[in-house]
């Protein structure tokens, strides 16, 4: 008997028995949507709390003003909520490494791609269209979780 033969991945016992890339690439995804709802109601928020307080310039802006503090609070929430929803939907994938690298893609990727929509609606729609760019956004942050969960359950064989 010959013994089997060298495995042809350099990671040896570290690779991956299963083929979780469209778990991760679902649970990114979410991430990303999430953000998108998340930005849009924080900086809807925003603009309405700056609308209320009838401050025309940005230098008679208060430091600690109601909105300087929801757009500075509100943006960690916005990464620690994401991150939370990445991390707990990848919780298939064994290793933690490769489980926060890709935790860290949908935080970051998602807070540039929530940036973004949310700055483009603003500009193009205006800021009242907001809490529709936010409820598109959860809808597409539910579809994405139900995929991601789907994917993460063992299948028969």
């Amino acid at each position: 008997m010959t013994d089997a033969p060298v495995s042809p991945n350099p990671l040896g016992d570290a690779a991956a028995t299963e083929d979780q890339v469209g778990l991760a690439a679902a649970a990114i995804v979410s991430g990303f949507a999430l953000a998108v709802t998340l930005l849009s109601l924080i900086t809807w928020w925003t603009w309405r709390l700056a609308m209320a307080s009838g401050i025309d310039r940005i230098e008679a802006l208060a430091p600690d003003a109601a909105q300087v503090n929801v757009i500075t609070y509100g943006l960690p929430v916005v990464l620690a909520c994401t991150g939370f929803l990445a991390w707990w939907l990848m919780r298939p994938i064994a290793s933690t490494y490769r489980r926060f690298g890709l935790t860290m893609v949908s935080v970051l990727g998602g807070f540039v791609i929530g940036a973004v929509v949310t700055a483009l609606v603003r500009e193009l729609a205006g800021a009242s269209f907001l809490p529709g760019a936010a409820v598109v956004g959860a809808v597409l942050t539910l579809m994405a979780v139900r995929r991601t969960r789907r994917l993460a359950e063992p299948t028969a064989a």
